[in-house]
């Protein structure tokens, strides 16, 4: 199953859900950080590499991104008991020419199904089927998985749900999209370049660009160089999820000080919002950019914790710069965000401005 994209083409996903509305990894009763993390162990000793999307680990469908030697492979994904796996082999709805099953244990019978049905699969034990381009990994796995799914309380243990399309702008997404927005030049860089200026996982960013690329935000030229497209219209939506996305997700706290202390700016952090546009506005309050909340900074500052009337936010410092790039400098769509999405309507008319000598 599919669903149409912004733009009219049609934007596939893997769309599995467990019955009783079981959404979540953890209604499973194990932590997803130590599920992928035991997977992650079992495969390294062959070479296999696996970087599951945001999707897959906190809902377990997605996508998930599979290296072996210097080849890789996007797949569509799914996480299932190993009761369920049989179940997701007999799927005719979910989409993606590669199909990939991840589970605590694939039995030898479960896995032959799976093969007959074209879906590769990895489990805890280091079972796995892969084939892609010149690979091909075949293996047995051994032993018992050091933990088990706990399946949801139905007799049906895996169903497909009705298909939803992948929000290109959630949180971690975000940042991939931020950094191509503020350095362009970087998207005909290697992947693994662009997740280091994005601070985000390899297979997050092939997951972007594959969201880029079906909604018309990608111009290509031959089989590999690659520019962003219609930018203006990339950064309008992707500033309009700005606030009640990315920005949730970077803040590190609220606080009153003296903005006066904050010229000249504290050694190790940046300092911006509409402190950072001071020639066309007087500013009411600064946006602080750190990599961590420490005593030093907040003693120096004298910062005071406060849920109203605060005038200083701190959020997290993700990007790495490109070589060449003044580090100093806040990448300009973070600021102008902060200005166009203010509740301050003296600040929302800055944001104009500053867009049109930023952005030219």
């Amino acid at each position: 199953m599919a669903a149409p994209g912004r733009n009219g083409r049609v934007q596939s996903c893997c769309s599995f859900s467990y019955l009783e509305r079981v959404d979540e990894l953890n209604a499973f009763g194990w932590s997803g950080d130590e599920f992928w993390t035991a997977l992650r162990a079992a495969l390294t000793e062959w070479d296999v590499h696996l970087e599951p999307d945001e999707e897959l680990r906190e809902r377990g469908r997605g996508h998930a991104l599979v290296q072996v030697a210097d080849q890789h492979q996007q797949y569509a994904a799914v996480v299932a008991t190993s009761l369920a796996v049989r179940a997701a082999a007999a799927q005719t709805g979910w989409s993606g020419s590669h199909r990939l099953v991840v589970s605590d244990k694939i039995s030898p019978r479960a896995g032959e199904l799976l093969r007959r049905s074209g879906i590769d699969y990895l489990d805890l034990t280091g079972a796995a089927s892969l084939r892609f381009g010149s690979v091909v990994v075949a293996l047995s796995g051994s032993g018992r998985p050091p933990m088990r799914l706990k399946p949801p309380a139905s007799t049906e243990l895996l169903v497909l749900a009705e298909p939803r399309a992948t929000n290109l702008f959630s949180a971690a997404r975000a940042q991939v999209v931020a950094a191509l927005l503020a350095w362009p030049q970087i998207v005909a860089e290697p992947v693994r370049r662009i997740a280091e200026h994005a601070g985000v996982s390899i297979g997050l960013v092939h997951d972007v660009l594959r969201l880029l690329d079906e909604d018309g935000y990608l111009a290509r030229w031959g089989s590999k160089d690659l520019a962003v497209a219609d930018a203006s219209r990339l950064l309008d939506a992707w500033t309009a999820a700005y606030r009640s996305g990315l920005r949730k997700r970077l803040h590190l706290g609220s606080f009153r000080s003296e903005l006066s202390r904050w010229d000249p700016t504290p050694q190790g952090v940046l300092v911006g919002g509409e402190m950072a546009v001071q020639d066309l506005i007087s500013a009411a309050s600064v946006t602080v950019y750190a990599h961590r909340l420490d005593t030093s900074l907040l003693a120096g500052q004298r910062m005071v914790p406060t849920q109203e009337g605060a005038n200083t936010e701190v959020l997290h410092r993700f990007w790495s710069v490109p070589p060449g790039v003044d580090a100093t400098v806040i990448p300009w769509p973070l600021t102008y965000a902060e200005l166009a999405t203010s509740p301050d309507a003296r600040v929302r008319e800055s944001a104009a401005t500053f867009r049109g000598v930023r952005a030219g």
